[in-house]
């Protein structure tokens, strides 16, 4: 009794504007189709973010009708919900749509639930904005979904998801942890990128993480922890749960580096190179320059020139200037803290935690971290609020 849980494979984004990322997360989904296919996986459950944007390249699609296409041919039912990334700001069908027809069930508030082979009941729903689990109605429709787990018949219970709940996600969960129903045995969840496992309730809440890096903050996590899926087997008292990962992750690596020894960043670029000299694709670097004022964009021409040849791309992110004519010695042991001071001015915690997740974000080049964010925030509505506050200070 064992199925594979995937989730955020994000086909058919265009990292850095580059067809080389693109390929990458389409090589990342093939090779999860062709692991599913080596261990003689029957079920296999993605939890949300399928595609990169609710319209996806005639690429992206292709990519994923021949992978959703081979698992058929070889007896795989495919369960999925649509994730935040799947779904159309306004009312519409999501492209995972078009592969009903070879029978990819999809999970949604209208049709929450499935069984497989009698033994399997999985419920679930597409991902839904925090502001609307401000409302009850939303736990009283997983709770009936808990009600219809009971009265199945079926011998294990999977609920499907694609939410930031916490503890997991440090801002802008949706709900929490705690006002899940009990009663499943594997919780299949999807939205955070890193690999998370935890006992939960009557079984295992899990998150598989992305199957790429989508965004810089995944980097030293994929060192950790890879990319990949999981193998869970329901067979016993409690869900074993089993890392499977990829090996075609493109790597990444963010370097920091002083401007005052810039003459030794060629040597760090070039020994790092040699580190991963045995890896099968031309890593993205993103350098993080710190110290006095440079040329940026010379320092960027500089490194492609010298080492064109070894990567896919290098980025410098960004540089932090200390101004020439502070002290710091003269700086007050009492140092600021800008959160205490936003605090104070705005009386909203989960403000202050937004600002200043943007303000480390840009400070770092993040650019990516700091629009994803920005879009969950727009998409519970909290900015409503929040423009109040704004008001009440101004006034």
């Amino acid at each position: 009794m064992q199925l594979a849980h995937v989730s955020d494979t994000h086909l058919g984004y265009v990292q850095y504007g580059l067809e080389d990322r693109e390929r990458d997360f389409y090589e990342s989904f093939q090779e999860i189709i062709d692991k599913i296919l080596q261990e003689h996986i029957k079920l296999v459950i993605h939890s949300g973010d399928f595609f990169h944007t609710p319209r996806p390249s005639i690429q992206a699609l292709k990519v994923a009708q021949d992978g959703l296409l081979k698992l058929k041919e070889n007896g795989v039912q495919v369960i999925v919900i649509p994730g935040g990334h799947d779904m159309l700001r306004r009312k519409g069908l999501p492209p995972l749509s078009l592969y009903e027809r070879f029978g990819v069930k999809i999970l949604r508030r209208k049709a929450p639930y499935v069984k497989f082979d009698n033994t399997i009941f999985i419920a679930g729903m597409e991902h839904i904005p925090k502001i609307y689990w401000s409302s009850s109605h939303l736990f009283e429709e997983l709770m009936d979904l808990a009600k219809k787990a009971e009265t199945s018949g079926c011998k294990r219970k999977v609920l499907v998801m694609h939410q930031g709940i916490s503890p997991y996600m440090m801002f802008g969960s949706e709900f929490a942890q705690d006002q899940l129903p009990k009663n499943f045995d594997y919780y299949a969840f999807g939205h955070l990128h890193k690999r998370i496992k935890v006992v939960f309730g009557n079984g295992v809440l899990a998150y598989p993480g992305s199957t790429e890096i989508v965004e810089l903050s995944e980097i030293n996590e994929f060192k950790k922890n890879g990319k990949g899926f999981y193998i869970v087997d329901l067979s016993g008292d409690m869900p074993d749960v089993q890392n499977i990962d990829i090996d075609c992750v493109r790597p990444q690596e963010v370097i920091e580096w002083d401007n005052d020894k810039i003459d030794g960043l060629v040597l760090k670029v070039g020994e790092y190179l040699k580190s991963i000299k045995d890896f099968g694709k031309k890593p993205v670097i993103h350098l993080k320059l710190y110290g006095i004022p440079i040329d940026r964009l010379a320092i960027e021409k500089m490194l492609i020139k010298r080492f064109s040849e070894k990567t896919l791309k290098i980025r410098v992110l960004s540089m932090h200037v200390q101004p020439p004519s502070i002290n710091t010695e003269m700086i007050s042991k009492e140092r600021l803290d800008i959160n205490q001071l936003l605090y104070k001015m705005l009386k909203d915690e989960e403000l202050v935690f937004f600002i200043g997740f943007l303000l480390n974000s840009l400070k770092e080049g993040d650019l990516e971290s700091a629009i994803r964010v920005s879009e969950k925030v727009f998409e519970s509505g909290s900015w409503k609020r929040w423009s109040d506050v704004i008001k009440k200070v101004k006034a």
